[in-house]
């Protein structure tokens, strides 16, 4: 059926990644007023608004309706909106004087680059029995799990910009920048890991003015590393099939590598936690907010503290969880470091526990108690 109109709304935020389509469309003489809803880059389930085809008009004001209603309900689980992602209604304009002043002043130069936001994909644990099922069905394919931080890169014509994970614009490294200028592609938005002064892509969302993040995740891979092969950025090598993703995941193990990444073959780019691309790390990491030392010594180290929810019915608190060496200056109390460490150990401190760096893409949300390792009776003697 010929579309006449639609509007895609999006809601995006710590909990959810969820898209809501709405398509006014022709059936000869009249019309119907269709929906989608569901995870972004999932397939979407569908209705209608109109059981029967009914008139122009009639139509119109039902579209208008549900679009007017579903960007201005709240969530009813975090209380997010939808946000149109079309153009928004232009305000009525005030007199000729007075636009040609609001233009000079706030509207950019008309070849001004405008880069596209980053909302990354995060990943969710998973043990190695739910790895090994996966696995098994052939819709997941393996790639190794890098310890840097967290990076993407947009480039739009000449210019080239950097977001953290937070989604936040930072310096785009030099000789990054450079590589992707050199490409031939009009746009470029690539995810992946600053390691170590080296850039290693992961994942492509835009390549050449087209947005493929709707796109399979085997096909972007394919064109990432087909079209970066004559680069230094390095590329996340994907194993796929069962029996090349266990020798992955035991040749990385053989080389005490972080973990491993197992991402859904079939499935575009989502946006958030949804649950569906997995990382399985072979050593326990933790983001952990720095802390006063409840002992005073003279040792160069720092005290650590998570935020810990529902634990023995307790009120929600800032939980200590002892000290740490320090590699490097000594960290300021409210920051943040990440620290690899055996398990949780009676009275709740990490057994061992390594300092890893310090870390400036996350925040408070992200030092959680419920994300530890526990040994067997730990949170009993809290």
């Amino acid at each position: 059926m010929p579309i006449v109109q639609s509007s895609q709304l999006r809601l995006i935020n710590n909990r959810h990644s969820k898209e809501y389509d709405v398509t006014l469309e022709s059936v000869g003489d009249l019309y119907v007023v269709n929906f989608a809803y569901g995870a972004v880059g999932a397939p979407l389930k569908t209705g209608t608004k109109t059981p029967q085809p009914v008139s122009l008009a009639e139509a119109q004001k039902v579209y208008h309706k549900l679009v007017a209603e579903k960007a201005s309900k709240p969530c009813s689980c975090c209380g997010g909106s939808y946000t149109p992602l079309d153009t928004p209604p232009t305000p009525p304009e005030p007199s000729v004087a007075v636009c040609a002043v609001r233009r000079e002043i706030t509207q950019p130069p008309e070849n001004t680059p405008r880069h596209p936001g980053f909302n990354p994909e995060l990943l969710e644990p998973v043990d190695v029995q739910a790895a090994g099922r996966l696995l098994a069905s052939g819709q997941y394919g393996v790639m190794r799990k890098y310890d840097g931080h967290r990076m993407a890169f947009s480039k739009q014509g000449t210019s080239v910009v950097a977001y953290n994970r937070l989604g936040k614009q930072i310096p785009a490294a030099m000789h990054v920048a450079g590589e992707l200028l050199r490409l031939e592609a009009s746009t470029i938005f690539v995810d992946g890991e600053y390691i170590a002064g080296r850039f290693v892509a992961f994942d492509l969302l835009e390549w050449n003015g087209d947005d493929i993040r709707s796109n399979w995740f085997s096909l972007r891979h394919q064109i990432l590393a087909e079209e970066f092969a004559d680069t230094t950025i390095t590329v996340a090598p994907l194993w796929v099939g069962v029996e090349a993703s266990m020798e992955a995941i035991k040749q990385e193990m053989e080389h005490r590598g972080e973990g491993v990444v197992l991402k859904h073959l079939k499935r575009g780019y989502m946006e958030g936690r949804q649950g569906t691309n997995l990382k399985m790390k072979f050593w326990r990491s933790a983001t952990v907010r720095i802390a006063k030392k409840q002992k005073t010594t003279t040792h160069h180290s720092f005290g650590m503290e998570v935020f810990a929810e529902g634990v023995r019915g307790m009120p929600d608190r800032w939980m200590y969880c002892g000290s740490c060496t320090c590699k490097g200056p000594l960290p300021a109390i409210g920051t943040y470091r990440e620290v690899k460490y055996l398990y949780v150990a009676v009275g709740g401190h990490l057994y061992q526990p390594e300092d890893w760096g310090v870390r400036e893409d996350v925040v408070d949300k992200d030092c959680l108690w419920t994300s530890l390792v526990l040994k067997q009776d730990s949170e009993r003697l809290i």
